[in-house]
């Protein structure tokens, strides 16, 4: 029994130094919690990027979840040149709101899961993570091969949330692949700051939809895409990062220069005699046209009045002429 009583103690030691070390480890910030874990030596640089050439790509991803704990179903960039779209087998179930929002489920037939398209009902082809993510870096590293003097890729998202760099730098720190990803991808980029600056004023919502129809002016196009499939939201990201970035404002496309009071009072006068003039001169061709046709009238009754005194004087005339003609 003595023995029995000081295994149950010790029991519970144990129990309560794992429960310090649990609250311990969730006081403490997530960056620190996962600096922990973290075995790469690389620092992530908040500075701003030097002036120069860089390659923009567009990216967005698919979860299983909103969590940094959870893990991506699809990931996608976008080039004009070039496409990047490939599925990702996640170990665990997507939660019901990701499911509603990517169309995405996993089932299990046999002892296989498989990830399967909630609008074709179509079984997708998927990879490993490690596997998707080594050919994503193989992707982007040919991308900058491509673009000769470039100094390093720019990834564009947009997202009110920043969730998309943390769960790729989450994924990426998994498998000890951070250090390759930073020597070719130099920052990430959130175009709806961009689009915060440009169409705050104009623009309620600063959804990718509302975007697609408001800024690229393609009603058809956005309509087709779905907004819940990360292909097509790495696509909308760089076009329309890229139209609000080259667009000139309103503004300065007409240049009207401003004149001071002074010098509107001669113009403001100048305005009114002109009126006055128009209008004088407006005023006699009315009249001028008035009376040509009073003129016309006098003219045709005096002729109409010679016609009538040259019928009395013919009239008497014929009568005299029957008279004379008629037998006695």
């Amino acid at each position: 029994m003595v023995v029995g009583m000081d295994e149950s103690k010790v029991g519970v030691d144990e129990e309560q130094h794992y429960d310090d070390i649990s609250s311990d480890e969730c006081d403490t910030p997530a960056g620190v919690l996962s600096s922990k874990f973290d075995k790469t030596d690389l620092s992530i640089n908040t500075n701003p990027l030097p002036h120069g050439k860089y390659t923009l790509i567009g990216l967005d991803i698919d979860t299983t979840g909103r969590r940094l704990i959870d893990e991506i179903v699809q990931i996608s960039a976008f080039t004009p040149e070039k496409e990047y779209a490939q599925y990702i087998m996640p170990l665990m179930n997507l939660n019901p709101a990701a499911r509603q929002r990517h169309q995405v489920r996993v089932i299990t037939v046999g002892f296989f899961r498989m990830l399967k398209s909630m609008q074709t009902y179509r079984v997708m082809k998927t990879k490993m993570e490690v596997a998707a993510l080594n050919e994503f870096l193989d992707w982007l590293e040919e991308r900058l091969r491509e673009d000769e003097g470039s100094e390093g890729i720019v990834l564009v998202y947009h997202e009110q949330r920043k969730f998309v760099p943390y769960m790729v730098i989450e994924a990426l720190k998994k498998y000890k692949l951070l250090d390759r990803f930073s020597q070719s991808v130099k920052s990430f980029v959130n175009g709806f700051k961009l689009a915060e600056e440009k169409c705050t004023k104009t623009i309620k919502y600063l959804t990718i939809r509302q975007l697609a129809k408001l800024v690229l002016d393609e009603k058809a196009g956005s309509r087709d895409g779905f907004e819940g499939n990360a292909a097509y939201r790495a696509r909308m990201a760089f076009e329309i990062s890229r139209c609000l970035a080259t667009a000139e404002p309103k503004s300065n496309a007409v240049n009207v220069p401003a004149s001071s009071p002074t010098e509107s009072e001669p113009n403001d006068s100048a305005t009114s005699e002109e009126v006055t003039n128009s209008s004088s001169t407006a005023e006699d061709a009315v009249k001028d046209e008035g009376d040509k046709p009073s003129e016309e009238n006098a003219e045709q009754s005096d002729d109409d009045a010679q016609k009538q005194d040259e019928k009395k004087e013919e009239a008497p005339a014929a009568s005299l002429n029957s008279s004379a003609s008629r037998p006695l």
